[in-house]
């Protein structure tokens, strides 16, 4: 289950925009991802540690937003290397809330977080905004978005629909294979948000039983 869950985060917060970063700035970025590259999560907390820390050392700049919203998206894979999967996932939100409220990273944060604190109704808000914009957005990745958020949403047919429209319009190979393989990843899926949700709902209540 840790590994998956691992493996939820590095493959949940990939999706960025290519940015244009100072050749210092970049290469601190490498050394990070050397270590996010790291599958199954690196044993050594110590390397995980210090990762840490030179993201904390680099959100301390003055970065864009896409910037910081990187560093804290790498800072929160780390964090859950360590299994410490809430506190990741909330160490995003600072550069999330940098980000417009339209951009599809934006919307599809507060979707997921809504929905492991139980809120349906605003997740699923938040997850038709996302699903909007996917498909005003041209480029592969957004249309992978796109059913990515309607299986978070629990639409399911809809999910499946469109990888078959896709499929007849492209002919895509990556397309064919997440259809194949929907029943599989679902299996997977649902587990890790009930445990994240079961995460959440301890973490909250002991911040507020502190």
């Amino acid at each position: 289950m840790r590994y998956l869950l691992t493996l939820c985060f590095l493959l949940f917060f990939t999706f960025s925009h290519s940015q244009e970063y100072t050749k210092s700035f970049s290469v601190e970025l490498d050394s990070i991802d050397n270590i996010l590259a790291s599958l199954p999560p690196c044993k050594d907390a110590t390397i995980i540690e210090s990762a840490i820390h030179r993201c904390d050392e680099l959100d301390s700049l003055n970065l864009s937003p896409d910037d910081e919203y990187t560093v804290l998206q790498k800072k929160s894979q780390l964090l859950a290397m360590l299994g410490k999967y809430v506190e990741g996932f909330l160490t995003q939100e600072k550069g999330i809330l940098r980000l417009d409220t339209t951009d599809i990273r934006y919307l599809e944060y507060f979707a997921v977080k809504n929905k492991y604190l139980g809120n349906k109704k605003l997740s699923d808000s938040y997850y038709d905004k996302a699903i909007d914009m996917c498909g005003k957005m041209t480029g592969k990745k957004y249309k992978l978005k796109k059913v990515e958020c309607l299986v978070g949403k629990r639409d399911l047919t809809e999910a499946k629909n469109t990888l078959r429209r896709l499929i007849k319009i492209y002919n895509d190979s990556d397309y064919k294979m997440l259809l194949k393989e929907f029943d599989s990843i679902l299996e997977q899926a649902i587990p890790i948000d009930s445990f994240m949700e079961n995460e959440f709902k301890k973490y909250f209540h002991m911040k507020l039983g502190e």
